[in-house]
């Protein structure tokens, strides 16, 4: 196993545990990476806990919302880098009108137009308009950046870049 990820809880017991375990049996580590989330807490700051039904039920946030939603607000909240961040329906109400309703909105337009025009897209992007060489710069400086990140482990940056 080369890289691990779980939750700060989890630092005292299962990595503690595991190095251990690893450097007594086997004279090594059992991982190179470690990768530590935050806690997830509720709106009022207390940690999100089964015994106290202090959250949403999950599938009840996957059928309103849907994976993608619920992922992007993980992946750009502080919970990512280690810190607490609270989770409630309100935060996934705005991830879908600030970020996903213009994403689709954006696609569908795109898609009509593409239709209409009978648009196909070519493997190689060739064009002399000026808006056309702005765009493509701003995408591979895009791809630069959110590879850098995640090659650092800086989850939000690459997920906000």
């Amino acid at each position: 196993m080369n890289e691990s990820e779980e939750g700060m809880d989890q630092t005292h017991l299962w990595f503690y545990t595991m190095l251990i375990l690893g450097v007594a049996l086997f004279d090594k580590s059992p991982f190179e990476t470690v990768i530590v989330t935050g806690m997830m807490l509720d709106k009022q700051g207390k940690k999100l806990s089964k015994s106290k039904g202090n959250y949403p039920p999950v599938d009840e946030v996957l059928n309103n919302y849907g994976a993608d939603i619920f992922r992007y607000l993980i992946l750009t909240s502080p919970i990512v880098e280690g810190e607490f961040t609270r989770f409630y329906e309100d935060l996934l109400k705005d991830a879908k009108k600030e970020f996903f309703l213009i994403y689709w909105n954006t696609v569908k337009f795109f898609t009509t137009y593409a239709q209409i025009h009978n648009f196909v897209p070519k493997q190689e992007i060739v064009s002399s308009d000026i808006l056309d060489k702005w765009i493509i710069s701003r995408l591979k400086d895009l791809k630069i950046k959110v590879f850098q990140n995640l090659d650092s482990y800086k989850v939000m940056p690459a997920a906000v870049s």
